[in-house]
């Protein structure tokens, strides 16, 4: 599959030197290896043409088939063409088997998967052209002897993501290892060979073998695909079940995916044996060699690895998907878990810890699991699952399978933190009784807002669909249930039983209105907080006062409201009267968001910065806050074109960024930040690697069709508008417009502007006549959201004048712009800057006799502005004052 490129020239000589087709040569070496000889094809020598292939030369021999170097004329693009063995005991059967196989593969796209891009058969054979890949097999990247433990395991999320993608798809592999995974030189793995193997040779009569594939280090990877007694697989990778001759389902994708893991690890394999006969009774009867105690590699990963490799399918993890996200979670790294926000489950679920302890087992620190089965369970997944199966969206699939993963990463961390609780008290001791109750609270109020959100989303629209990732990444974080300093210093509940059975009703009143918040329902929550916030002042618990006040003042600022900014300051002075320093860098957080970035008061937002950064740095800056300072701190500089600000900003950011999980949000959110600063510095080289890699982080995190990577492919559009490519700009302007509308529907501001931008590309390529009805209806979409008076329609607005300029329609363009001009006067006032190019866009109709003096106004008004600005561009003055000569005498 992957290799180098073919040598072309000397290639396409060998094909024109030989009049025979690809389909002759094959036909007719066919027969030769029937007969024993060694003809072209049993070697991998071939040149010729495969239907609209044109074969350059070979990559590679395997037990599959034969795998070439070939050219795609039709699309312009260089593949690897894979032509499978036809073996004697294949038979026509066997030979649609694959082929049906084949064509599944064709379905699956990830990418984290070799991409098949056609399928077919000749000659009686399967062929199966795929993207060819500039690189390697993970075989050959993990043998660098550089390769630390969290670089491998790393690389290995990405290959388990690939099967993960081919299991949702209903396809198994069958024949998972190190050497049918390819890393490119863009560092990204992807798995290959989905099932061919088992398919194909199932039905080959290929002689048993007892030879094993060698166990050293200096082997990783190694092993031939065959088949003993009957059964397809690389011995050393296969499942008990592929060895005693059943089907083999994705539990034993994830058997294999452990052994290659323990593999690169450890350097050895998990099951050692001398001969195949060996392997099989290790593998099916014997517990896997505890890996090597050299310390490199942390003790948490082994017992995942172990549970993996367990001989009951019902006895390994629940799925791929659950042990990639075990794996993804360092438990060392508990207290870098990223900040999440919270919702609730009702008055009962602030009581949880304390209905726990009263019904704890004889053995201490054993009910953790147990005190969250309620909020997690069979029940719950199935009523998410009905919900979001029920919404028409693209994206429902992506997202039901991501925000479970979320969701069960999140009960099992819950269940982790809540065992470290108990046990620092009740069995090492090193934890007062206090302590531990402050910490089972904080755990008791995360479980009240996931519960909340759990049940927000078992009633999901499409919009909650929409959102549900997100949602869960703004559950609470529960590393801040270990920050015991922290948690003492907060305000304590009240011991009066009616008091304190009061705050805790509000509590989780509070969490539901976070969930409406969270899954995209602001004005749900703000009618039921309405009631709610007087209770929370007659209550008096500091608290409980400043989340009501921070949610509320967060509902106000994104709907307008006046008292927004004076709610959130409460908030603030409140969090720190009740001793929630976490709280109040939160809200510190969000000021300098409003106030600094959104409304443009720097000095003050300077000043909401400074305090953020002093709470942080007090209690040890969790890495998700920090990373949520800085990228609004550098949105705050980057929006006064403060360039050098921003990027010291963002690479703070980054550098926080990376004690994150590398599928973090807020790791995607730096990238983009920092691509949209390279962006306006005008480095657009630069800026494109930065947006594909922000692309490609949130399609994992939501899949292809979520409007988020909607946006991000606009932004990759601007990239290729910016080189002057109009054309490739169009092409991912339409796959946005294709996210955003499928999400949105038609008539939606976020697709008027694609639309807009869409039409800029028809424009430079000198068609004005495709971009007016996209400028027209973007003009029209956003009239109907915002009103003719509002600041969005100034662009299209603009634009649409100059098209209606280029159709000689000068009254319908002077009526654009027109009215472009008086939105900006009233948006931003008479000296607006950008207005010096509608005003001379509008001198450009004025061509009429009777015209002229209004002409000379406009140019004389567009040159005074222009002289006004900041910094004046002398060579636009010169312009404009050629302009005004060239017009005839007043």
């Amino acid at each position: 599959m992957g290799g180098t490129d073919g040598e072309g020239g000397d290639a396409r000589d060998d094909v024109r030197s030989d009049p025979r087709s690809l389909e002759e040569t094959h036909a007719s070496d066919e027969h030769a290896t029937a007969r024993g000889e060694r003809g072209p094809a049993a070697s991998g020598e071939l040149h010729g043409q495969l239907g609209r292939y044109v074969v350059h030369g070979t990559l590679g021999v395997g037990a599959m088939g034969v795998v070439y170097s070939a050219f795609d004329p039709e699309l312009d693009r260089a593949v690897a063409l894979k032509l499978l063995h036809a073996r004697g005991g294949a038979g026509a059967a066997g030979g649609r088997r694959l082929l049906r196989e084949a064509q599944a593969m064709a379905r699956l796209t990830s990418p984290n998967v070799v991409t098949v891009h056609d399928v077919g058969t000749i000659g009686g054979r399967v062929f199966v052209a795929m993207e060819q890949i500039d690189g390697g097999t993970l075989t050959q990247w993990q043998r660098a002897p550089e390769r630390t433990w969290s670089e491998i395991v790393a690389m290995y999320l990405d290959a388990g993501r690939g099967l993960v993608a081919a299991h949702d798809a209903g396809i198994v592999h069958g024949d998972f290892k190190p050497d049918n995974v390819l890393i490119g030189r863009d560092g990204r793995a992807r798995v290959g060979d989905f099932g061919l193997a088992r398919v194909l040779d199932r039905s080959s009569g290929m002689e048993p073998t007892d030879e094993v594939p060698p166990t050293d280090a200096g082997a990783r990877g190694s092993g031939e695909t065959s088949v003993h007694d009957g059964r397809a697989g690389t011995p050393a990778y296969m499942a008990p079940e592929q060895h005693l001759g059943g089907e083999p389902g994705p539990a034993a994708d994830q058997f294999a995916f452990c052994v290659a893991l323990y593999e690169a690890l450890y350097g050895v394999r998990p099951f050692r044996a001398a001969s195949l006969t060996a392997l099989v009774i290790a593998v099916c009867e014997r517990e896997p060699e505890p890996p090597p105690a050299d310390g490199r590699v942390p003790r948490w990963v082994w017992p995942l690895l172990r549970r993996g490799l367990a001989k009951r399918v019902d006895e390994r993890h629940p799925s791929l998907s659950a042990l990639l996200d075990r794996l993804s979670r360092d438990p060392r790294a508990r207290r870098r878990r990223f900040a999440i926000a919270a919702v609730a489950l009702g008055a009962t679920g602030g009581a949880a810890w304390f209905t726990a302890r009263a019904t704890a087992s004889p053995t201490p620190c054993r009910g953790a699991a147990a005190a969250f089965a309620p909020s997690w369970n069979d029940a719950t997944r199935d009523a998410l699952r009905h919900a979001f199966e029920g919404v028409d969206a693209p994206y429902a699939a992506d997202a039901l399978r991501h925000t479970t993963s979320l969701l069960e990463g999140y009960a099992g961390a819950w269940v982790e933190a809540h065992g470290q609780a108990c046990r620092a008290t009740s069995i090492d001791g090193v934890q007062s009784e206090q302590v531990l109750d402050e910490r089972m609270q904080c755990l008791a109020r995360a479980q009240q807002s996931f519960d909340a959100l759990v049940a927000r989303m078992a009633a999901a629209d499409v919009i909650t669909v929409r959102e549900s990732v997100t949602a869960v990444g703004r559950l609470p974080a529960l590393d801040a249930c270990s920050e015991t300093a922290t948690l003492g210093q907060r305000t304590p509940l009240p011991t009066e039983p009616e008091r304190r059975q009061a705050i805790e009703s509000l509590q989780a009143q509070l969490a539901q209105v976070h969930a409406a918040d969270i899954s995209g329902h602001p004005r749900d929550a703000a009618e039921q907080l309405a009631t709610m916030l007087p209770q929370a002042r007659t209550l008096g618990y500091p608290p409980l006062l400043a989340e009501t006040l921070h949610i509320h003042g967060q509902l106000a600022t994104k709907d307008g409201g006046d008292d927004g900014e004076a709610a959130l300051e409460e908030a603030l002075w409140t969090a720190l009267r009740g001793g929630d320093d976490r709280l109040a860098a939160t809200i510190a957080i969000d000021l300098l968001r409003q106030v600094g970035y959104v409304d443009a008061r720097v000095p003050e937002g300077e000043r909401w910065f400074a305090l953020a950064s002093a709470l942080l740095d007090r209690h040890g800056a969790a890495p998700a806050l920090t990373v949520k300072l800085f990228v609004a701190h550098g949105a705050m500089r980057l929006e006064q074109r403060d360039f050098d600000g921003a990027a010291s900003s963002f690479e703070r950011a980054r550098e926080a960024a990376a004690q994150l999980q590398p599928d973090d949000r807020e790791r995607a959110l730096v990238t983009t930040a920092l691509a949209n600063l390279t962006f306006l510095r005008d480095d657009v080289d630069a800026a494109m690697p930065l947006y594909e890699e922000a692309a490609a982080s949130f399609e994992r995190l939501y899949g292809p069709h979520h409007p988020t990577v909607g946006d991000l492919q606009s932004n990759i559009g601007n990239v290729w508008w910016a080189r002057d490519e109009p054309a490739t700009a169009r092409l991912w302007y339409e796959r946005a417009m294709a996210n955003l509308e499928a999400a949105y529907g038609p008539d939606h501001p976020e697709v008027a502007s694609v639309l807009a931008h869409i039409a800029l590309t028809h424009a430079q390529e000198g068609h004005p006549e495709l971009a007016r009805p996209q400028l027209e209806r973007a003009v029209a979409i956003f009239e109907r959201h915002f009103g003719p008076e509002h600041p969005e329609l100034i662009m299209p607005l603009h634009d649409l004048g100059l098209a209606l300029t280029e159709l000689h329609e000068p009254v319908a363009a002077e009526r654009a712009l027109r009215r472009a001009i008086a939105v900006q006067e009233r948006a931003y006032g008479l000296e607006y800057p950008e207005l010096v190019g509608t005003l001379v866009a509008l001198s450009d109709v004025l061509v009429l006799p009777s015209q002229q003096d209004e002409r000379r106004r406009v140019l004389v008004r567009a040159r005074a502005i222009a002289a006004a600005a900041p910094e004046p561009d002398p060579a636009r003055l010169e312009r404009l004052d050629r302009r005004i000569a060239e017009l005839p005498a007043p």
